[in-house]
């Protein structure tokens, strides 16, 4: 299952490689540039039940990719008041974003902040999911578009940033931070699909990546 699994690495992961746009504020990929400066640790494995028990515990960052989408292109220009301008969840994005949500109330897993780029495509996922969302200048799409080296490398480090300024300050609860493909692809290769989540916790000033959940998985787990 490629959700609640991290990968069996030992130790540290360099951050390098080349990744397309905020997965699409626009499309295309972008050229390879310098990694960011800083590395995040992968946890060993975690079963299903185990990740569960830690982010009932909190003081976890749920960092989750916008959910499905109805087309692949925003609009050129987009106007960011205007959803009508922007890719907008599709029902099936809709739909898993409602029953994300649920699920992790039925959980019963602690949730504390609700940011979000500004898009439309995120700020309804997580009013879908949670019921509230707050935009957040540190994740915002427009600040790494249109991608290059150094867009990719600032959305690394604007993520690195939200984590080790927000998860200190919630330690009961989850923070969740939804955002567009670039932001964890540069933090630390992890690539999202849409709906997708990765949860990161912060170890002595250390960012460790616990594992992704799917859409559909949540529902699994409760």
């Amino acid at each position: 299952m490629r959700g609640l699994v991290a990968l069996l690495l030992a130790g540290t992961i360099a951050i390098a490689g080349c990744s397309g746009p905020p997965e699409s504020i626009g499309g295309g990929a972008t050229a390879a540039g310098p990694s960011v400066a800083a590395t995040v640790e992968r946890s060993a494995e975690l079963t299903p039940g185990a990740l569960v028990g830690r982010l009932r515990a909190g003081g976890l960052a749920i960092v989750v990719r916008h959910g499905r989408t109805d087309s692949a292109q925003d609009a050129d220009p987009i106007d960011i008041a205007d959803c009508s301008t922007q890719r907008n969840l599709s029902a099936e994005g809709r739909a898993e974003a409602e029953a994300m949500g649920a699920a992790i109330r039925e959980l019963g897993i602690p949730i504390g902040d609700v940011l979000s780029s500004v898009y439309c495509r995120a700020m309804d996922t997580g009013r879908l999911a949670f019921g509230r969302v707050e935009a957040a200048d540190a994740i915002d799409g427009r600040a790494v578009w249109p991608p290059d080296a150094g867009k990719r490398a600032l959305a690394g480090e604007r993520l690195r940033g939200l984590i080790h300024e927000r998860l200190p300050a919630a330690p009961d609860r989850n923070t969740v931070m939804i955002v567009h493909q670039l932001f964890a692809d540069a933090l630390d290769g992890t690539v999202l699909g849409e709906g997708e989540a990765v949860v990161y916790e912060l170890v002595g000033g250390r960012i460790v990546n616990l594992g992704t959940v799917a859409p559909e998985e949540w529902a699994g787990l409760a």
